[in-house]
């Protein structure tokens, strides 16, 4: 299981990294200006939040806690937590908002489901 679960998380990993660079940018773009350059080992917030869910899942014998995801999610915001460069870049204003509000709220909604936490994030 845990070989599929790797291949899997460096498959992610490798396709984000090779994407990267081309990310938001349409075909018609990418025509006149294409990729011609990349930087090694820079993957996006697509892997730095798999990464997360991955440490909070082995920290919790893979079960799932929400406290627990939610701290690595905002400490990826705001630290670089997991990111290759010690700074998340890349990110959606809804990402963030998303993940800041349920940071400092009591209860959040995720998949039309409503969690109430009792949590601090940076404690």
């Amino acid at each position: 299981m845990t070989d599929y679960i790797l291949n899997g998380v460096l498959g992610l990993a490798v396709g984000d990294a090779l994407g990267q660079p081309a990310q938001g940018k349409t075909r018609e773009s990418l025509k006149f200006s294409p990729v011609l350059e990349m930087r090694q080992g820079l993957w996006s917030d697509d892997t730095s939040l798999t990464l997360c869910t991955l440490a909070s899942l082995r920290e919790n014998d893979w079960r799932l806690d929400y406290h627990d995801l939610l701290r690595r999610f905002a400490k990826w915001l705001e630290y670089g937590y997991l990111t290759p460069e010690s700074m998340a870049f890349d990110i959606g204003s809804s990402k963030a908002s998303h993940i800041m509000s349920a940071s400092f709220k009591s209860s959040f909604t995720f998949s039309s489901v409503t969690f109430t936490l009792q949590l601090s994030v940076f404690t």
